[in-house]
């Protein structure tokens, strides 16, 4: 699982969504951490199908959303 910065959020959510064709594929998971050990907010990445999906802790996914949406960047949610 890869582990993305919070200050790297908005290129992270803009790259994957071009990778995915303006979509963006997510998760949300209430059990991963909100903030690494330098208390920055974090939010991770797996590979599932063939597609990057974002976990999001639910503290995350306003911000998200809000990137997403700035972006006209369409949000899917996966279920695992």
């Amino acid at each position: 699982m890869d582990v993305v910065n919070a200050q790297r959020l908005e290129e992270w959510v803009l790259s994957h969504a071009e990778a995915g064709k303006r979509k963006l594929y997510f998760t949300i998971n209430g059990d991963v951490p909100l903030t690494d050990s330098a208390g920055s907010a974090i939010v991770h990445q797996i590979p599932l199908h063939g597609k990057w999906v974002c976990v999001l802790h639910p503290d995350h996914l306003t911000r998200v959303a809000q990137l997403c949406y700035a972006a006209d960047v369409q949000m899917i949610q996966v279920i695992i």
